[in-house]
Formats: C-alpha cells, structure tokens, sequence
C-alpha cells in the first residue's frame, strides 16, 4: 500500500470547517497495541475535505494476516472557535488509495466496509456529582461524642465528555451543627489510606450560627478524573469530646453543584458543567452515651402466638437499655403495627383505627413485669404507627420513665379497649421501624458539664416539643394472632 486516502466530512454550524482539524498523523497497530507512526512524504498538517497519506515507506500487508492490519488516525481539534453542535465524520476513501499486489505489481480491488462514526464535539465538560451510600451509611444515624474516625458522607465525582482536573473542594456541613461539633476532618480519595487533603477544625458558616465550612484548594488541580471515569471521596472526621461538641445536633453533609466542588476540563480549561444527582447526605444526631432499644428479655412473643384478644391483652414487649452513666427519661415511644384486623361488625381494617385503643406500661428497673401504666390519652391511629409522647399528653411524666445509668426498663404495648369485636385471625405484629422513634432527655446537672454550649448547666437536653435524643435498634417483633371463635 503507498497511499491512503480518508475523507473528512463536516455537519453542524455553518462557520465549522475541516480546517478545524489539523496534523492528521496515520499510526499502524501492532498485535500487542503498539502504534508505529508512518511517515510520509506528503503535509497532512492541515485539515481538508480529502486527506492523503503517501507513505515513505509502502506498507506490505501479508495474505497470511487473515485479521488485516489496523491503522489508527489521529488529529488534532482547534481549541477556540468551534461549536458545540459540530459533526466530524472520517472515512476511508478507497477509489483513489494506492493499492498494488506486493509480487504482481497489479492493481488490488479494494472494498470499503461502514461510513466512519460521527464526532461530536463539545466545548467543556460535565461533572455529576452523587452521595455514595455503598461508603458511608445509607440511613440517618447516631454517634457519640467523642467518636474518631467517623464517617460523615461520600460522594461521587463523574466526569463525562472531557477529563476534568479539580481544582477545589468544599466540606460544608449543615443541620443544627456547630464549627465545633466535629475536628481532624480528612479526605480520602478512592479507598487510599492516605488523606487527600485534611484540617484540624472548621469555619463556622459567616451567614448562619447553624453550619460548618473547610476549603481546600489547588492553583493545577487536587486529582484528576479521566472522561468517562468515576472517582470517590470520602469525608471522616473525629466527634468532638463531651463539652466541646453540642448534644443533640445534626450534622449533615451538604453538597451544592455551585461550588462544593470546582473542576476544569484538561484540554479546553473550561468551568465543568456541573450535574447534582442528589444533594443533602445522611444526618448524624450527636448523643451522650448510647441508649439501646430491643425484644425483651424473655421476649414476648417470641415466636408467631395465637392468643383470645380483649380489652388488656399483652401484644408486644421491648426492652429500653441505658449504657450511659447517668439517668435518663423516655419522652417518646413510637411503635409500627404491620397486622390487620378483622372486626364483627365493620369488616376488614387496620389495627389501629377508632375501634381499638391500645396503652404502654413499663416495668421496674432491670424488670421483665410490665405492671405500670405510663399512658396518658389513649392511642389510635390510621397510619399504622402507635405514637406515646410526654410532650402532647400520651405518656405521663414520672418515675416509671426514668432508667438509671447501666440500667433497662420493659415496655409492654397492650389493648386497652375495643369497641368493635375481633372476629378470629385479626393479628398484630409490632416493630420499631426507624432508629429515633424511641427518644429520651438526660439532664445537665447529672451529666455535669454544658452539654448545649448555653453557659449553664441547668437543661434537660432533648426536651423539646415532639422528639429528643434518640435511642438505637429497630426491633421487629412475632405476630400475634386473635384465635376468638
């Protein structure tokens, strides 16, 4: 082969031209991928509608190579002056190549397979920009005071269209977090066991007394993300101490495409267009000391029961564990009933609707005997959840709430009444559904430092008007079943 020919063949706006393209280079592809560049005699630097290589050297392409014999083209594309919408397509011209029998000397007959694949062209990148759940937790979640090396969110940096250089990142946190909630923030680039960049403490955010802020950045890039690839960051950080950080806050890894990271495309160094698949990461509610709660023990049921259901009978038993040093008081238990009943007279229905009402009692101390009524209006909702609360009336305030450090209480969910019969086979089956329906108060004075950064230690933390801090565990229950007849 002396020559070959490829032609160039342009779409899009008016003002592209072939001339956009320029030092056309042919290379020959060795088995092992290896690109030999062909000389030729000919200046190919400028691009046209018709573009021949003459080679120095002919090129002998063997019979025996059934596979044939790659060659790769190479250009390069204008940096300015070409619009997003243009449309190159290369393709072998093979009527005026120069092909001849390596021994005969006679001309070959060349056949062309396909048209070339059009080329998009596109003036700048684009980063998207997503939370990683697979590396930090998929859920709200609980953390002590004092936790090192805690996980607070992950993300995902893609870079399509153009690689992207990133020139800066910001960790900003919201929720009700303060700038000292957390310190030793670090990232962690793709599982590296080395930071990326880290920082002893954060700013607080100058706009809000709610929020925290780190900068880090670079004047040529922090990492690079190659076209097509997708990058992990990781943010760990050490909780603060008791006395230091705030108990009760939220933090919440916040990431907003306008400026959380900043990234230039390599080639064309232009701001990448950033793409926010999702936005706020996981909240982290800042505790004392961890609250558990569970099944009781013995568990009840502790297997799928069949019982007679009437006014007082027992359906569910969880147990509530202090692992603090210090008393605490319950001022939210809130349990989810997947059963459904059947009742006598209005059909088929779910357990908690005005046919039924159900009340909470809890046992001594590091008791199983669930003999004190804690309830104050009775409870009956359509939404499948049974909600007992001191703030609105449903749980009475008092000793029979209060679990001493190292220690447990019982919580027992029976009915209290009924106005509709059950007919056999209405069962319940409770659970709690989400970590934080079980919410408790601890007092300063007990835990003998400013635990809300207020200048006093005189406060019940957690006590406001619907939640409080918050106990781990989602325990799910047997079923129990009305066999009336």
């Amino acid at each position: 082969m002396n020559s070959f020919v490829v032609s160039l063949g342009m779409g899009g706006m008016s003002d592209d031209a072939v001339t956009d393209w320029s030092n056309a280079r042919l290379y020959r592809v060795a088995d092992d991928g290896t690109e030999t560049l062909l000389q030729t005699s000919n200046n190919t630097d400028t691009g046209a509608a018709t573009l021949t290589f003459t080679f120095t050297t002919p090129q002998v392409i063997s019979k025996a190579d059934s596979d044939g014999v790659e060659l790769r083209l190479r250009a390069n594309l204008a940096g300015t002056g070409v619009s997003a919408q243009m449309i190159s397509r290369f393709t072998a011209h093979a009527s005026t190549s120069d092909v001849v029998g390596n021994v005969t000397g006679n001309a070959v007959t060349e056949a062309i397979s396909g048209q070339g694949t059009g080329i998009n062209t596109v003036t700048g990148g684009t980063l998207k920009i997503a939370l990683d759940t697979t590396v930090a937790p998929a859920t709200n979640a609980l953390v002590n005071a004092g936790q090192t090396d805690y996980t607070l969110g992950a993300v995902t940096l893609k870079a399509e269209d153009e690689t992207q250089k990133v020139t800066a990142l910001r960790l900003w946190l919201e929720g009700t977090s303060s700038s000292t909630d957390v310190r030793n923030v670090r990232v962690y680039l793709d599982g590296a066991t080395t930071a990326l960049v880290s920082n002893l403490s954060m700013l607080r955010d100058p706009g809000d007394d709610n929020g925290a802020y780190i900068d880090w950045s670079s004047p040529d890039k922090l990492f690079e993300i190659e076209s097509g690839a997708t990058r992990k960051l990781k943010f760990v950080a050490d909780v603060s101490v008791v006395g230091i950080t705030k108990i009760g806050n939220d933090i919440r890894l916040d990431i907003d495409e306008s400026y959380q990271v900043t990234s230039t495309g390599k080639f064309t160094n232009t701001a990448a267009t950033r793409t926010l698949l999702s936005e706020n990461g996981i909240t982290h509610t800042i505790q004392p000391f961890t609250v558990t709660v569970s099944e009781s023990s013995p568990a009840y049921p502790a297997s799928n029961i069949e019982t007679n259901a009437s006014t007082g009978t027992l359906l569910a038993k969880f147990k509530i564990l202090n692992s603090g040093a210090v008393s605490i008081t319950t001022t939210q238990f809130k349990v989810f009933n997947n059963g459904s009943c059947t009742y006598d007279s209005i059909g088929t229905s779910n357990c908690n609707t005005d046919g039924t009402d159900f009340s909470l009692k809890t046992s001594a101390e590091n008791s199983d005997s669930t003999i004190n009524t804690v309830s104050g209006a009775e409870v009956n909702e359509y939404a499948g959840s049974l909600t007992w609360q001191t703030a609105v009336g449903t749980m009475n305030e008092g000793a029979n709430l209060v679990i001493a450090g190292g220690r447990y209480r019982t919580f027992g969910v029976y009915i209290s009444s009924t106005v509709d019969g059950f007919s056999a086979g209405a069962n319940w089956q409770f659970s709690v559904s989400t970590e934080g329906d079980v919410t408790f108060t601890v007092a300063e004075s007990s835990l003998g430092y400013d635990a809300n950064s207020d200048g006093d230690q005189i406060d019940a933390i957690g006590n406001t008007s619907s939640t409080g801090l918050k106990a781990r565990g989602k325990p799910s229950l047997p079923q129990v079943t009305d066999k009336t007849t």
